[in-house]
């Protein structure tokens, strides 16, 4: 560690050589020292050794430029104002302007996009009031659940492959529960369809009513 003056003085022989090789030394070292050199000058390089920091001298030779930190340990320099890398669910939501993304996050965001549903049943058969318990596997409650009848014959106004949904807890003018209720935790999905036997209404008439052989219900679940 050293720092210079950068005045070589008139002296002897051998004055001159010891002070003229602490001045490269001072140039080989970038200047390191616990604290700044004594004699500065704009834009010179001094090594913060109490920080481990590299620092500018500013243009006005007024003040330091911290340029960045080097982790000794790690082998590893951060540039001063580096932005935070985006966490996954920065990635996915893909709301955030200021976090830098890395090509894993960038792949992982556009899988999450083309996949959109972390978790899809199987198709379920379904009858009036019927139960069920899935396991999702997600590992944490589910941040939307969403609940779908999905056409296998076609009935009700609707073709082989249509959806019918999201259902949600109907009551009609009538009094009478459609839909389904949901209840999740960390581990599962647990659907109970309502007790009225016409949840779904007609894609051609409008009127209610349903013939469960045609239909299958598929719960989809979100991280």
């Amino acid at each position: 560690m050293a720092t210079h003056d950068y005045v070589i003085d008139n002296q002897s022989a051998s004055a001159f050589r010891s002070d003229l090789n602490g001045a490269l030394q001072a140039i080989l070292t970038q200047n390191s020292n616990a604290t700044a050199p004594a004699t500065t000058a704009a834009n010179m390089i001094w090594y913060d050794t109490a920080n481990n920091q590299i620092k500018k001298r500013n243009e006005a030779n007024s003040a330091w430029i911290v340029l960045g930190t080097i982790d000794e340990g790690a082998g590893t320099f951060t540039p001063s104002g580096e932005r935070a890398l985006a966490t996954l669910v920065q990635a996915e939501a893909g709301t955030n302007n200021t976090a830098v993304m890395t090509p894993l996050r960038v792949a992982q965001a556009i899988d999450a996009l083309a996949n959109p549903a972390d978790y899809e049943s199987a198709q379920q058969v379904i009858t009036t009031a019927a139960s069920f318990t899935l396991s999702h596997g997600l590992g944490k409650l589910p941040s939307n659940v969403q609940a779908w009848f999905v056409c296998i014959t076609a009935s009700e106004g609707f073709a082989v492959g249509d959806w019918y949904g999201p259902i949600g807890a109907e009551t009609f003018a009538d009094g009478a529960n459609n839909g389904v209720a949901i209840a999740m935790n960390t581990s599962t999905v647990k659907v109970k369809l309502g007790n009225f036997a016409t949840p779904i209404l007609n894609f051609s008439t409008g009127a209610r009513g349903i013939t469960y052989a045609n239909w299958r219900l598929v719960v989809r679940a979100w991280k």
